[in-house]
Formats: structure tokens, C-alpha cells, sequence
């Protein structure tokens, strides 16, 4: 049987060391993991419903026919698309009511000119038929 005396104080000193590392190296590479994850939910989630938030504001102000650049070929990119056409939709109708409204206002002021001119003319028809009355009385005297 052998028995030695070594001490460990050294192997203990380093060992503290290594592990006070190892865990500043783990903490920063998390850091990093957690940076990393931030910046592509950021770029991939976060710019696509902000552009959309922008272009409803557009749409709230009369801009209609507003479109959002398609980046993706996911969700998002199916949800800027449907954007993009409900926005070209309300344009469009939007354009029709407004043509429609036009041809209503044209009709009104035909309808009005004409009614307006009959109405001339029976103002007319009653003088004449006045006058009539009239000579007929003085002639009768």
C-alpha cells in the first residue's frame, strides 16, 4: 500500500476557473442565440405586419389602391397578397360608385332642364289660354 500526500489546492483553483468560464462562455453564447432569434422574428415577423399596419393606415386615409411589396412565400406573404387585392378591389369600386354617382348627377340636371322647360311651357299654354279668356270676355262686352 502506497500513501501519498498530494495536494489538490492547484487542480481545485483551475477547476474553479474553468467552470467560471464555461459558464461566462455559456451566458454569452445564449446571448448570442437570444440576439439571433430576436433579429429573425424581428425581420420575418415584424417588418411584414408593421408594412401592413402602414398600409391599412393608407387605406383609413383614401388611398386606396395601396400596395404592400410581397417578400415571402409563407403566411405573411399570403396576408400581404390578400392586402394587395382587397386594396385594388376597393379601388375599383370605389372608381364605379363614383362613375355611377356621376351618371346619376347628369341624369337629375337632364330630368331637371326638361321639367324645368315643361313647366316653361305650361306658364306659356296658361298665358295663351288667359289671353284667350280674356279676348273672348272683352269681345262678349
Amino acid at each position: 500500500m502506497l500513501d501519498t500526500n498530494l495536494s489538490l489546492a492547484k487542480t481545485d483553483a483551475q477547476l474553479k476557473v474553468s467552470s467560471a468560464r464555461m459558464l461566462y462562455y455559456t451566458a454569452g453564447a445564449m446571448l448570442i442565440v437570444a440576439l439571433m432569434c430576436w433579429l429573425f422574428v424581428w425581420r420575418e415577423v415584424g417588418q411584414p405586419i408593421k408594412a401592413l399596419k402602414n398600409g391599412t393606415e393608407h387605406l383609413s386615409e383614401g388611398e386606396l389602391g395601396y400596395q404592400i411589396e410581397v417578400r415571402s412565400q409563407d403566411e405573411v406573404g399570403d396576408l400581404a397578397r390578400s392586402f394587395n387585392g382587397m386594396s385594388l378591389q376597393l379601388r375599383s369600386a370605389n372608381e364605379e360608385i363614383v362613375t355611377w354617382a356621376k351618371t346619376l348627377e347628369d341624369r337629375v340636371e337632364q330630368k331637371t332642364n326638361e321639367l324645368n322647360r315643361a313647366h316653361d311651357h305650361v306658364l306659356h299654354v296658361e298665358k295663351m289660354a288667359s289671353i284667350a279668356r280674356w279676348r273672348r270676355w272683352w269681345r262678349t262686352r
